[in-house]
């Protein structure tokens, strides 16, 4: 994200204070997990538990999700093991978030769950 004053109009400390993160993993063939994170603007205020309840309703068995289908950055490195394999990942949680040295997403929450679609559409 370019600029999150255009998301707000008060001081540094309340844009941390409206940020959510967005939590998820992926584990490899050996099962190891690999753990990335999003932040988005929330200048709704959106509860992280709000949050939660909006993204399970369009996870599959309320927890997986694919991240190119939802623009997440993925957290696996491509590797022989993983080729021609659904990388399903798998979501975490939502935590109100300190925006330092993190990846910003270029939308805010409410609009990214708009965009996102549900594993049954």
């Amino acid at each position: 994200m370019s600029n999150l004053m255009d998301y707000y109009s008060v001081n540094p400390k309340q844009i941390i204070s409206t940020m959510l993160e967005f939590h998820y993993k992926f584990e490899d063939i050996n099962h190891y997990p690999n753990f990335g994170s999003v932040l988005f603007p929330n200048p709704e205020h959106i509860s992280p538990k709000d949050a939660e309840n909006l993204v399970i309703k369009k996870l599959m068995d309320g927890m997986f999700f694919l991240p190119e289908k939802w623009e997440i950055p993925k957290v696996i490195i491509d590797s022989w093991q993983n080729k021609n394999k659904v990388r399903w990942y798998q979501f975490d949680k939502i935590t109100e978030a300190d925006i330092l040295d993190r990846h910003i997403m270029d939308y805010t929450f409410k609009e990214w769950v708009k965009k996102i679609k549900s594993f049954n559409t």
